[in-house]
């Protein structure tokens, strides 16, 4: 296959999808346009494959006897497929598009490193897919790289890691001093460095997880997740989104909001440490009450981050994300109580719970990390930030969060339901469908209309 010419602007000479991932370029293109269309591209890549999976999933469940189409392949391991591409594919690259724009050269050779580090990432993604509906897996849930695809996967995160280390040591050599003196070449703080050492953990800590031999999934020294287990993790989100206005050099328009904000986050971090770990019952007072106090995170964490300066187009995402912020500590918080946990950990709740996070937050996050990539890149904001899809995307999942939680609450309240109504539980799964085709739907088209804006890029300089 030919590789097809780009411009000068990084667009595709031609509308081909395959050339846009894959294709390499022949003149210079402005660093941050080009590392915006490589992230923005690939992420929605993953995130409109995980959602044709999930519907896949969803239309199984209306109809079982679909599941002859894809013969050994059943609703378990394209299970798999949906959950990691999910997570490892759309929660997770336009992260990578972040550490690349902050620490790749501002040079548009380095975009050429930015592509293969995309392609190589996805290849692996690919190939686990493979795998998992080969039957093969760790049968560890959100775990499940085995084998081959283990192997190739933890070496794309090595190879990454050591892609990002080199950049940040070159620059504190200062061996291009011509370049820092341009800005090309960021000169290291201790915050990269703390960082660069913290991902340096990330292979190693997936390799050890995804052992056979590490097993079982459920903590021995609790038996499940306790409140301190819970403050602990949630406090670690809380200073990951703390920290990322900064990282990403956000201009600040309210320092004020930043003294209570890691004011509170030291105060819980010591009632982290005060509290007991270990075996700890959910009908302890001490740790429902360390668990409460997680609920003034709900306006504080929003307020804090709206004291940044975000990117055009951010309004309506920065609101969806405060709303299922709130709307997931509240949940976490409801499900860890005495009575509420016990019937609804293992029913759609839960799941329902799941795609609060995944699809609600981390999605609404991610579009705010790639509008700040498209600082400057000519119609960036305009797709991302565009009301129609933002909101045909929420109806969607207000529908599949509709259908989840009413077959959530008839399992709980009626033990036995999923057996015995039949028809209801049906009539619920096509209603979820239905909010999964209209996920699908629009991711697809923030998809096809990144291509086809390179495309219209592409004929507007007469290529």
């Amino acid at each position: 296959m030919a590789i097809r010419p780009v411009l000068e602007d990084g667009s595709p000479s031609r509308a081909s999808a395959m050339n846009f991932f894959l294709g390499e370029q022949r003149r210079p293109v402005g660093f941050q346009t080009g590392l915006y269309r490589l992230t923005a591209g690939f992420s929605l890549l993953w995130l409109s494959a995980a959602n044709f999976v999930g519907l896949w999933l969803a239309l199984l469940l209306c109809w079982p006897e679909l599941g002859s189409v894809s013969g050994p392949a059943g609703y378990g391991r394209w299970m798999a497929v949906h959950l990691n591409w999910q997570l490892y594919g759309w929660c997770s690259l336009p992260v990578v598009g972040v550490l690349l724009s902050r620490w790749l050269p501002r040079r548009p050779a380095a975009l050429l490193q930015a592509r293969w580090s995309f392609a190589l990432w996805s290849w692996a993604l690919g190939l686990g897919g493979a795998w998992w509906l080969e039957g093969e897996s760790s049968g560890k849930l959100f775990l499940d790289w085995s084998g081959l695809s283990r192997i190739c996967f933890v070496a794309v995160l090595v190879g990454l890691w050591g892609l990002l280390a080199y950049t940040l040591i070159r620059g504190f050599r200062g061996k291009k001093s011509g370049e820092q003196s341009e800005g090309l070449v960021r000169i290291p703080s201790m915050l990269d460095w703390l960082l660069l050492a913290g991902l340096g953990t990330v292979p190693l800590a997936i390799w050890n997880a995804t052992k056979p031999q590490l097993y079982p999934p459920i903590n021995p020294e609790s038996g499940g997740s306790t409140g301190t287990n819970l403050l602990g993790s949630t406090l670690a989100v809380v200073l990951i989104l703390g920290l990322l206005p900064v990282f990403l050099e956000i201009p600040r328009r309210n320092r004020h909001r930043a003294r209570p904000f890691w004011g509170v986050f030291v105060a819980e971090s010591i009632l982290y440490l005060l509290l007991n770990h270990g075996d700890q019952s959910n009908r302890d007072w001490k740790q429902i009450g360390g668990l409460a106090c997680l609920l003034i995170w709900i306006p504080l964490l929003p307020l804090y981050l709206r004291s940044f300066a975000w990117a055009d187009g951010s309004r309506l995402w920065g609101i969806s994300f405060a709303g299922w912020w709130a709307a997931l500590v509240i949940t976490g918080f409801a499900f860890f109580l005495p009575g509420i946990l016990d019937a609804a950990k293992y029913s759609h709740l839960l799941v329902a719970h799941a795609h609060i996070a995944m699809a609600g937050m981390l999605t609404s996050l991610n579009m705010l990390l790639l509008l700040q990539l498209a600082r400057g890149v000519p119609g960036g904001p305009d797709l991302l930030g565009e009301p129609i899809r933002f909101s045909l995307w929420h109806a969607g999942l207000f529908l599949h969060l509709l259908a989840l939680a009413a077959i959530g609450w008839n399992e709980v309240r009626l033990p036995g339901w999923l057996w015995h109504h039949a028809t209801e539980v049906r009539w619920l799964y096509f209603l979820r469908a239905a909010g999964g085709v209209c996920m699908t739907a629009v991711s697809l088209s923030w998809l096809f209309a990144l291509l086809r804006g390179e495309r219209e890029r592409s004929e507007g300089h007469g290529v």
